[in-house]
């Protein structure tokens, strides 16, 4: 049984478009908040989600976008490769492939059909590193 938890939450009805996600590692009795890289502009926090091969990648949609995270939170980065500047209301990892596909208001369903080449390997080495090879997927 694991002890971690991820959480985000939306105050935009109560006029709090504060930024709130937070991370537990014992059952809930301590939270970390984990948003440094996600601005204030980005809007709520709708939901946040891990990624199934690497517990350190973790993705966030807001009012304003997609942002992600390749060292459990530590910092965000914004995700566009051509991604719309909308809600990103819900977010499921493909069950096969491991894609992210996004729920968002009023730009449909969206799949990042390829991101999980490179994303799910990178890491701070890869982060500070001149140049990574990553090997291509194989179908």
């Amino acid at each position: 049984m694991t002890a971690v938890a991820l959480l985000s939450f939306d105050g935009h009805r109560g006029d709090d478009n504060n930024i709130y996600v937070f991370a537990t590692n014992d059952y809930g009795e301590s939270w970390k908040a984990i948003r440094n890289g996600i601005p204030d502009s980005a809007g709520s926090v709708h939901v946040v989600r891990e990624h199934p091969r690497n517990n350190n990648l973790l993705f966030a949609g807001t009012e304003f976008g997609l942002w992600a995270s390749w060292d459990r939170g530590a910092n965000w980065t914004a995700l566009k490769n051509n991604f719309p500047t909308v809600p990103v209301d819900d977010i499921e990892i493909q069950a096969r492939e491991k894609r992210p596909v996004l729920a968002t208001h009023g730009r449909s369903i969206w799949v990042f059909d390829d991101l999980d080449t490179g994303s799910e390997k990178m890491d701070s080495s890869v982060a500070t590193s001149p140049l990574t090879f990553f090997p291509p997927r194989l179908p």
